[in-house]
């Protein structure tokens, strides 16, 4: 039978500290094999030292840690932020106990792996980096690539990355961290160093990196690496250049977008979308889907097509999926040009029908492109304007090939 004054001190510990109870009774290995005996509170599986008050607040604040969930991002920013909130303002003597007392009750061990990491990332931000080992990296971003505390955040850090292949384009299985610059931008690693001071894409892959990890950045202070080339200039950059933009519109930041196309992270004659739009669209990003479309050069088209214009698109996936997304997500598509006919010659009868209670005039054009029959009668009896618009074909043809040997 439990003494009364046992009784007393648990029901009055439970009152002041119902967490700290039942982490002990619901999660603790000590409690499970004590609780049992004769005369047993959840008191007496605490250990002698420290003292019991301390015990119950420490104990509250590994029922925080344990429930605390944390941007899996938040590994990339260890470098300039703790890496647990809950325990980034309490004292290396208070965590050591902390942990110290986890390990005496027998608490899971993902808790215990929790400050271990916390403790690991706060000695390298504290100590600096490790010299730089095989990686080709910068000591600064191998110390915690190759940690292998941190090993198993790395690895959940970089599946919540956005998903963006090499060329910027959207993908299940992100290649983006496999490009070293990438993963220096992700870690922080230059947060001091100038953009110019990088070779020519090298700004962007950073940039990038830093986009993707949500570092605090003043884009407006880095120079991209084509501020202030001519418009027409041919300077060619990699398949990464365009991530920056990319990044920002998987994350659907028009702001972020707007600094970077002003500071020159794109080449101008390079096509804005469907890059942006597409991964946008994949996001469900309706506003930046809107601020992509109103750019001149948002579309990627084919010969004698006019900006912006989808009318001989002839039924790409990417492309129909971004307007089937702006039509999901109420985004205004009626003043692209031809876009009738682009979605006639795919069939995207989900496009037309959303045109047609959007008022769309709709051309005979769209109804010789259409390639299925029931799309062709469908369309027959909406054609508004019988012009098929050969002679502006004609009369843009010029202009049109200048600006597609620009895109090339």
């Amino acid at each position: 039978m439990k003494d009364s004054k046992a009784v007393v001190e648990e029901l009055d510990a439970t009152a002041k500290f119902p967490a700290a109870c039942a982490l002990v009774k619901e999660r603790s290995g000590t409690w499970a094999a004590l609780k049992d005996e004769a005369g047993t509170t959840w008191l007496s599986c605490l250990p002698p030292k420290p003292p019991r008050a301390r015990c119950l607040q420490l104990l509250e604040l590994l029922a925080k840690l344990l429930a605390e969930v944390v941007d899996p991002l938040r590994i990339f920013r260890a470098r300039f932020e703790p890496l647990s909130p809950v325990l980034g303002d309490r004292s290396a003597a208070d965590i050591g106990a902390a942990r110290d007392l986890a390990e005496y009750l027998q608490l899971p061990k993902p808790l215990l792996v929790k400050i271990d990491q916390h403790v690991e990332a706060a000695r390298i931000r504290s100590h600096g980096a490790v010299p730089p080992a095989t990686s080709g990296l910068s000591g600064r971003a191998c110390d915690f690539v190759e940690n292998a505390v941190l090993g198993s955040l790395i690895a959940a850090g970089s599946t919540a990355l956005p998903p963006i292949t090499a060329r910027g384009q959207f993908s299940v299985a992100s290649s983006m961290t496999l490009h070293p610059q990438v993963q220096e931008g992700l870690f922080g690693t230059h947060a001091s160093r100038a953009s110019r001071s990088f070779a020519r894409d090298a700004a962007s892959h950073y940039v990038g990196g830093l986009l993707a990890a949500k570092h605090a950045v003043d884009l407006r202070a880095i120079p991209g690496p084509y501020k202030g080339v001519h418009p027409k200039s041919s300077l060619l950059g990699d398949g990464l250049s365009m991530l920056p933009l990319s990044v920002a519109a998987w994350y659907g930041d028009v702001a972020a977008l707007e600094v970077l196309e002003a500071q020159g992270f794109r080449r101008p004659s390079q096509f804005l979308a469907p890059d942006v739009a597409w991964l946008a669209a994949k996001a469900g990003h309706t506003d930046v889907m809107t601020w992509a479309l109103a750019k001149p050069r948002c579309l990627a088209v084919t010969s004698r097509c006019q900006y912006p214009n989808w009318g001989y698109i002839l039924g790409c996936e990417r492309r129909f999926g971004i307007l089937r997304a702006c039509v999901a997500g109420g985004v205004d598509i009626t003043g692209i040009l031809r876009i009738d006919e682009g979605a006639a010659s795919a069939n995207a009868k989900d496009v037309l029908e959303w045109l047609e209670t959007h008022h769309y005039p709709f051309t005979r054009s769209a109804w010789r492109l259409a390639q299925d029959p029931d799309t062709k009668v469908w369309l027959d009896e909406r054609v508004v304007v019988e012009d098929d618009l050969e002679e502006e074909d004609e009369s843009g043809a010029e202009e049109d090939e200048e600006d597609e040997e620009e895109a090339a």
